[in-house]
This record gives C-alpha cells, sequence and structure tokens, in this order.
C-alpha cells in the first residue's frame, strides 16, 4: 500500500511542477529585447495572461526603458513621442 500512495505523490507532484512554467524579473526583461517584445505580444494577443505576474514584468520593463532609457536617464519628451 506504502508503494502506491508513494508512487501516486509522486506521480502529482511531478505533474504539478511540470504545470510552472518560467518567471523572470522586470530586470531580465530590461536587458533581453527579444524575449521582452515577444512576451508583450504574446500577452496582448491573450488577455487573460494580463494579470500573469510574467506578464506585468514584461510589460513594466518595457515602459520603463521608453521612458527612462536603459541607464535610468529621462528622456527628451520628444523622443517620447517617436512611434517605434
Amino acid at each position: 500500500m506504502k508503494k502506491y500512495a508513494f508512487s501516486a505523490l509522486f506521480l502529482i507532484s511531478a505533474t504539478l511542477l511540470s504545470g510552472c512554467k518560467p518567471e523572470h524579473d522586470k530586470d531580465w526583461y530590461k536587458s533581453h529585447d527579444k524575449e521582452r517584445t515577444e512576451k508583450v505580444a504574446e500577452c496582448k494577443k491573450q488577455a487573460e495572461q494580463n494579470q500573469d505576474a510574467d506578464c506585468k514584468n514584461a510589460m513594466d520593463a518595457k515602459v520603463e526603458i521608453n521612458l527612462y532609457g536603459r541607464e535610468g536617464k529621462t528622456k527628451d519628451p520628444a523622443e517620447l513621442l517617436k512611434v517605434q
């Protein structure tokens, strides 16, 4: 009986862990342009993902880069109006 209980527990744990997707923080997205662009596009397509922490981090990184640049310096207001 213990053998079956252990096997069941192992399978349930493996199933739950395999469902976890990697999450990146805002700083990671700031330094990975391609991944940030792809994640923002993916999040915009699927509205329910907008609440996902990974989507929030990618979008926050995009906003901070657009406003402050990579070095954290405020951009010229005319620069902010340019369409990307």
